[in-house]
């Protein structure tokens, strides 16, 4: 049985995955003029995942459980919001069945 920590709780989590993909989307618009290829794989939230994995092995590694849910669950909605926000995109600009 493990002991809590006082500050452990789903929101610090959700600051800290809020915090790596601020620092994401910064390295997004850094990537715009490296390639686009580079750009689409930031577009997706994949790279978030790089970032975030490790934050989240270390807080569980430090018994922060409540934290590492509620980064799992700010990467998830992450992700969710990066891919519809690219499938919107790549609709609005492809020449679809509604144009």
């Amino acid at each position: 049985m493990s002991v809590e920590k006082p500050d452990d709780s789903i929101g610090r989590g959700v600051a800290i995955g809020v915090m790596v993909q601020a620092a994401t989307i910064v390295s997004a618009a850094l990537a715009v003029i490296a390639s686009p290829f580079i750009y689409c794989l930031f577009a997706f939230g994949l790279v978030q995942w790089i970032g975030l994995v490790p934050f989240m092995m270390r807080d569980f590694k430090g018994g922060y459980r409540q934290s590492v849910k509620g980064m799992a669950i700010a990467g998830c909605i992450g992700l969710l919001l990066n891919s519809a926000c690219a499938g919107m995109f790549f609709f609005h600009f492809s020449r679809g069945p509604f144009r």
